[in-house]
């Protein structure tokens, strides 16, 4: 029986000057002359075996983001173009021909096009052909869609990337609407689907590419840089400081990764020519990656995914959509590695104190959820279903919300790298909130047909919200049914977020999101004409309303702790939303009471004072200038204020509402709210009350203002209830030679 390696019992330091070690957590030399203490594993006594003579030699385990395959690449004076002839990137197993061949499978046109390796490239070039043809629902007859001429920030394309996770969803299954994030129109994703002519993965080389653009920057140069790019990136909680640093001082950093922390930085300080060149030179490296699938490498899928997120924010939707799905797969094997082997069972050197392996696996799981969200919200747009080949686990671990949580802040503040640390806990709270968006998205879109029963085991608190989600699948035949178990769980899932100890801001943004998603499944498509008032639907309202009010302190409250975070805050974008279904449900309400005989009328008229009271409280929240950062805040204001209106003639018992022709549909309000396309637009009534055709003519289009240059139009096609069983085989997703996920 082989013994596991263990933990020296001296530091790196002291070992290296043979000198008495105290063997604390950081030792008394490390701690006097303030360098990082490390305690590496004991290595096998005696002599060393000689190495064997083969074509590929052994490469160390990916660290956090930096090493890898190619860490050797920063050796001094070694160029880009020593490094491709790479011994371990074969023409047929490098990360440039897999992506190639990703890009042939899902765009490629014509008889020589290859078939499909999986259901993934299936499902993508179903799409495409879809799109080629003018057949994909909603792209018809509505012209050339608008996309932005420029291009979308980072920070702006995390927060239209949870905002259509929501909106997409609860267009499935409500009534109600919404006004889209950036207008009324095609959605992002299909729009750059659209206009993305792209018939390569890859451009031509420019022959003025230097061998080594990265020889002009010196260490302190690059440190500068980094420091730009951790300062400013929404995503840069993937990538450890402290061990990117530490692989800089070694000469073991991957140069490619670096090139594209390094062009990044060059565009969030306006050097876009300096910053176009360093990732022209990084896409052309990719050929020295090795695309073994035996030795995953983490450093791969941060590269992929950081590409994937920089073309996609440039409207480059086909190489996104396999830059990501590269990712995915990369982070996929990881994943499973890590569930075959946990950190826990395997010892790992320790950095002041810090397992280095838990940060890495912290890493895998921050990915993990970024690529999924990514993969979830492609299909979506594109209306393909997801769940059958969507791995199970790959939803287990959910990422830390705070620091004490989190082993990558820990090891930044243990190691002293502290001038970054608020932006990287912001980037933290983003992802922790997109995967909770993520998790419920997948969720309620994969809920309808519902599956077998898969009873699941007790978690912590997080896993226990997984838990409420994953009892929506085996739940509820109709539509109505399916609304109403969801909405039960969601109370469970609030309940459990208001019980625990979660920093404000992210427990703000949590609960707006899933009280909007739970005004939505209030009113379900099924029953626009079947639906009636009830004391149980009123009551809802009104505890909706309240929950709101008393959520509001902690959204003005993050925005005056960071005003300039604040304009791009999800919590912010996603109250606004809630504020909107609850004016779309107020108008809902009044197109009740006005299709009810006179006598109900009359009975009803009294219980509405409470909605009219939580209406008004509701509006005057726009006396404040919080909800004024978000572009749709004239809207959603106008939507509120028309339902105090009208809610307030009903209870002084005006009979101007009361007055509309029942011949001309009532009073026509639900249906003349502007919507996105997933819903049916049936034609506005001609005798509306002439405040509603004032509010919709003011209301035609939506100027959305600070996340873009020039904002896309959107729109949503109507999504068909996929299949779906969360009890996949997780290994048959890496399985060769047709792995379901990419």
């Amino acid at each position: 029986m082989v013994k596991k390696p263990s933990l020296r019992r001296s530091c790196a330091y002291c070992r290296a000057r043979k000198i008495a070690c105290s063997g604390g957590r950081i030792c008394t030399a490390c701690r006097d002359r303030s360098i990082e203490c490390v305690y590496d594993l004991e290595t096998a006594k005696g002599r060393r075996p000689r190495p064997k003579k083969t074509t590929t030699s052994a490469q160390p385990t990916s660290t956090a983001g930096s090493a890898g395959q190619n860490s050797r690449m920063l050796e001094e004076g070694q160029t880009g173009e020593e490094v491709r002839p790479n011994s371990t990137t074969s023409p047929n197993t490098n990360l440039g021909v897999e992506l190639d061949a990703m890009f042939r499978e899902n765009f490629s046109d014509g008889p020589t096009a290859p078939a499909p390796s999986n259901l993934f490239h299936d499902r993508v070039a179903t799409f495409n052909r879809r799109l080629a043809s003018g057949r994909v629902s909603g792209v018809q007859g509505q012209g050339r869609p608008s996309v932005p001429v420029g291009s979308l920030s980072y920070a702006g394309f995390l927060a239209l990337l949870m905002q259509d996770l929501v909106e997409t969803v609860v267009g499935k299954f409500g009534v109600l609407g919404c006004h889209p994030f950036f207008g009324v129109g095609e959605r992002y994703f299909r729009a750059c689907m659209l206009l993305d002519s792209s018939r390569t993965m890859f451009d031509h080389p420019s022959p003025s590419i230097e061998s080594d653009v990265l020889a002009e920057y010196t260490p302190h140069l690059i440190a500068q840089y980094l420091e730009v790019w951790f300062g400013n990136h929404p995503l840069s909680i993937l990538i450890s400081k402290s061990l990117l640093l530490r692989d800089l001082r070694s000469r073991a950093a991957n140069r490619v990764l670096l090139a594209i922390l390094l062009a990044d930085a060059h565009h969030f300080t306006d050097d876009s020519d300096k910053g176009d060149v360093l990732l022209r030179w990084a896409i052309s490296q990719l050929p020295s990656i090795s695309s073994d699938k035996a030795k995953p490498e983490l450093s791969t899928a941060q590269i992929a995914l950081l590409l994937g997120w920089y073309h996609v924010c440039r409207g480059s939707s086909r190489r996104a959509l396999c830059y990501t799905g590269y990712a995915c797969r990369v982070i996929t094997k990881l994943k499973s590695q890590l569930h075959e082997s946990p950190v826990t069972r395997q010892p790992h050197a320790h950095i002041n104190g810090i397992d280095q392996g838990v940060v890495e696996a912290e890493l895998i799981h921050n990915i993990c959820w970024v690529v999924l969200a990514l993969t979830v919200w492609s299909f979506l747009q594109m209306d393909m279903p997801l769940a059958d080949i969507l791995p199970a686990r790959l939803m287990q671990t959910l990422p830390a919300s705070s620091e004490p949580e989190s082993s990558i802040l820990q090891l930044d503040r243990a190691t002293c790298n502290l001038s970054t640390l608020k932006p990287q806990l912001s980037s933290l709270q983003s992802i922790w909130l997109l995967a909770h968006i993520t998790s419920l998205s997948t969720h309620l879109y994969a809920l309808y047909p519902p599956p077998p029963r898969t009873p699941p085991a007790p978690q912590p608190w997080q896993q226990r919200i997984q838990r409420q989600l994953n009892n929506l699948l085996h739940r509820g035949r109709s539509l109505p049914q399916v609304c109403t178990d969801a909405r039960e769980a969601l109370r469970n899932v609030i309940a459990i977020v208001e019980q625990e100890s979660i920093e404000e801001c992210g427990r703000a943004g949590l609960l707006a999101s899933y009280q909007a998603v739970a005004l939505h499944l209030l009113f379900p498509r099924d029953t626009l004409q079947t639906l009636g008032l009830t004391e149980q639907l009123i009551q809802d309202l009104v505890t909706t309303m309240q929950d709101l009010e008393q959520l509001f302190p902690a959204i003005q409250a993050t925005a005056r702790h960071d005003p300039v975070a604040s304009t791009r805050s999800p919590s912010l974008h996603f109250y606004i939303l809630g504020l909107d279904a609850l004016g779309r449900a107020l108008i809902h309400v009044l197109t009740l009471w006005d299709r009810a005989p006179k006598a109900e009328q009359q009975a009803w008229r009294d219980r509405l004072i409470g909605l009219l009271e939580g209406a008004q409280a509701m509006q005057d929240l726009f006396k404040r200038d919080t909800l004024l950062q978000d572009h749709r805040w004239r809207l959603v204001k106008r939507l509120l204020k028309t339902a105090c209106r009208g809610l307030g003639e009903v209870v002084a018992g005006c009979p101007a509402l009361s007055s509309q022709s029942s011949s001309a549909g009532g009073m026509g309000l639900i249906t003349d709210i502007p919507n996105n396309e997933s819903m049916p637009s049936p034609q506005i009534a001609q005798d509306t009350d002439p405040s509603w055709a004032e509010w919709l003519q003011d209301s035609a289009t939506v100027q959305g203002e600070g996340l873009q240059d020039s904002v896309p139009s959107q729109g949503e096609a109507a999504i068909d209830p996929p299949g779906f069983s969360f009890g996949f085989d997780f290994a048959s997703l890496i399985a060769d030679p047709v792995p379901s996920w990419p």
